[in-house]
Formats: structure tokens, C-alpha cells, sequence
């Protein structure tokens, strides 16, 4: 997916008698893009591989005549995902699904005024590495489905561990109705 919108627009102003003219603009680009593999490796195994790249700018220069002053900001935001699973069948109604996921995040931001001169460039990098496993239990008639599982992510960037669990029932009765319970933490 590619997005691209522009804006721009004239400040007038009447500065010391003198009418003067300046363009105020605004761009933002969003490019994203996925890719997908299944592979089915006998009757019990199949693995999944998912990767993501998506990338964000904006960039703005709006004026100000009466004050003199240009202000330039520019917002860059990059995320990079990769995500491997294993889907293995247990027997009938047991599967378990196993994965890891990393996802970097990158975030810069630009603040440049030209009157006071003052610029701030910041620039962030976050890691997080996922490992998750998960426990399905689907009745031999599909009536009833739990999902028991367990996360554990690990944000480098801050030294930070973190476990969610989280539980899903799902219960389909009189033909039309179903009754559902989600948690997660």
C-alpha cells in the first residue's frame, strides 16, 4: 500500500506596509508492504512465516510573516515485524501453536525554527522479541473452543520482561447462539 497527500497553502500578511506573501506546505507518505508464507509439512505440522515493513513521513514548513519565523517538522516512523509459527495438531481436538515475533520500531522527529534559530532531532529505536505458545481445544462437534496461552515479550530498549496470559472460550448453543469469554493480560 502507498499513500501520498500534499498540502499547500499561501500566508498573507501587510508586514511594515508592505503586503507580503509566503507558502506554508504539508506532505505525509505512508508505504506498506507484507509478505506471507504457509507451508504445510505432513497431517500434524504447519508453519506460518509473516514479515511486514511500514513506513510514515510527515514533513511540514508552515510560515509565520507577522512574527519572521519558519517552522520546520518532519515525523518518521519505520516498523519492521517478523513473525515465525508452528501449528502442530496434537490429536483431534488438541493443537498447539508455537511462535516467536520481533518487532523494531523506529521513531524520528525533527523540530527546526529559523528565528530564534533552534533545532532537535531525536531519534528512538525500540525492540521487542515475542515467544508465545498456545493450547486449542476444539470439541469434536465445534460446539466448544478454549484457548489457553502464554506470552513472553522482551523490550531490549528498556531491559523489560513481560508475560500475558491469556484465556478464550467460546460455546455455541440452540443452533444460533454462542457464548464467548476473553481474557488477556
Amino acid at each position: 500500500i502507498n499513500v501520498y497527500n500534499e498540502l499547500q497553502f499561501n500566508e498573507n500578511a501587510i508586514v511594515n506596509n508592505q503586503e507580503e506573501s509566503r507558502e506554508s506546505n504539508l506532505t505525509q507518505n505512508s508505504i506498506a508492504g507484507a509478505i506471507t508464507y504457509n507451508r504445510i509439512w505432513n497431517t500434524k505440522l504447519l508453519t506460518i512465516f509473516e514479515a511486514y515493513e511500514t513506513d510514515y513521513k510527515l514533513k511540514a514548513v508552515n510560515v509565520n510573516l507577522l512574527d519572521a519565523q519558519r517552522f520546520l517538522q518532519e515525523n518518521i516512523v519505520s516498523e519492521t515485524s517478523l513473525k515465525l509459527k508452528a501449528d502442530y495438531k496434537l490429536n483431534n481436538i488438541l493443537y498447539l501453536l508455537n511462535g516467536y515475533h520481533f518487532v523494531e520500531t523506529e521513531i524520528t522527529n525533527l523540530d527546526d525554527v529559523d528565528n530564534p534559530l533552534y533545532r532537535l532531532l531525536v531519534s528512538e529505536v525500540v525492540r521487542t522479541h515475542g515467544v508465545f505458545s498456545q493450547l486449542n481445544y476444539k470439541s469434536s462437534n465445534a460446539n466448544t473452543n478454549i484457548n489457553l496461552g502464554l506470552r513472553y515479550n522482551y523490550i531490549s530498549k528498556f531491559k523489560k520482561s513481560l508475560f500475558e496470559p491469556r484465556l478464550s472460550l467460546s460455546q455455541q448453543f440452540l443452533n444460533h447462539f454462542t457464548f464467548e469469554i476473553l481474557g488477556e493480560y
